[in-house]
């Protein structure tokens, strides 16, 4: 299968139509997920494609399947706004109907401020959000030159106008960060109450239903952890925090082995099973399950990402369990 940004014009088109209406595969919007990660223009146009079609469809809930009126409303809107695009730019205007990917390419370019200096967006505009599909990675480059990647089942939002005095970022899942320091723009991570910011870094943060609160892993440089307007907790290459969610942090200084998985390679340092096996899923696309008399066993080692059935047998082995499976369901249980 090829990747979504070798995908011709027209086949892009079907893609973005059919994930507007709702009605594209999970192949489909896995492929639109890396197409957005490979290009900050391609993440604006989806972005105000969406915001289009919502708009539309509030005003006129009966037009939900006819997606040519987002692509006109978005036009309208552009082309009502005060842009000054540089002076040999391309003009924006949509003059057929098939293929609409690279004109709109063109148009996404106006709508980002982040994607040149020469581009002006006035008017009020959505985040732009990325999401990672079950089973995968991806990775973007933030307008700063910052780089974040996403874990498998993660998604991230950010203002379009990233940069511009406070850099923030809206984690749901999973995330490494890759920071580009800057003293007169903060760099922070916000899940629910607690931020993380950083202060020269490369930085993991995590907030699943399974670890009861948000954590921090920092690989290299310093993060602080904590509430809004509140003392955060500095965190030091190697430490882990864990934010409970009355806002205390608890700090162990296992905190590199949690970045692992940005690398390749799945670490556990004597994790719960009842943490590790949820974890599994969301990377391989498969349920794994175990009796809650199970849950609390722990397990250590580092696995390698790339194969799920050398890493399933491994954890069989340690644990000393039989390994079942029906379809992408797969159950381990006491020998």
């Amino acid at each position: 299968m090829s990747s979504p940004h070798e995908l011709d014009p027209q086949r892009l088109d079907q893609i973005l139509e059919r994930l507007l209406t709702g009605v594209a595969t999970p192949e489909e919007q896995a492929q639109v997920s890396r197409w957005m990660a490979a290009d900050p223009r391609h993440a604006a146009l989806v972005n105000a494609l969406q915001e289009a079609h919502a708009q539309h469809h509030a005003n006129d809930p009966q037009s939900v399947q006819r997606t040519d009126a987002a692509w006109q409303a978005l036009q309208a809107r552009i082309e009502r706004t005060t842009v000054r695009p540089i002076s040999d730019a391309p003009s924006i205007r949509r003059t057929t109907r098939r293929p609409r990917v690279a004109q709109w390419l063109q148009m996404a370019a106006v709508l980002a401020v982040a994607v040149t200096g020469a581009t002006v967006w006035r008017a009020r505009t959505a985040d732009v959000v990325l999401s990672a599909p079950i089973g995968e990675r991806v990775s973007t480059t933030l307008p700063d030159g910052s780089r974040m990647t996403l874990a498998a089942g993660s998604r991230a939002r950010w203002p379009r106008r990233f940069g511009s005095g406070v850099r923030d970022v809206r984690l749901e899942g999973e995330a490494y960060f890759d920071v580009v320091h800057d003293t007169t723009q903060p760099f922070r991570v916000q899940v629910g109450d607690d931020v993380a910011e950083d202060v020269g870094t490369k930085f993991v943060v995590r907030a699943w239903p399974e670890i009861g609160g948000v954590e921090v892993a920092v690989e290299e440089g310093a993060v602080a952890l904590g509430r809004e307007r509140t003392a955060p907790t500095l965190l030091t290459a190697g430490d882990r925090g864990r934010a409970a969610p009355d806002g205390r942090v608890h700090v162990t200084h296992d905190g590199a082995a949690r970045a692992a998985w940005a690398h390749g390679d799945f670490v556990f340092d004597s994790t719960t099973l009842a943490e590790a096996l949820p974890a599994l899923g969301r990377w391989y696309g498969v349920t794994l399950s175990a009796p809650q008399t199970m849950q609390d066993r722990r397990v250590t080692g580092r696995f390698n990402l790339l194969q799920l059935d050398p890493l399933i047998e491994s954890l069989a082995f340690a644990l000393d369990a039989r390994v079942t499976r029906a379809g992408s369901i797969i159950t381990l249980t006491p020998h």
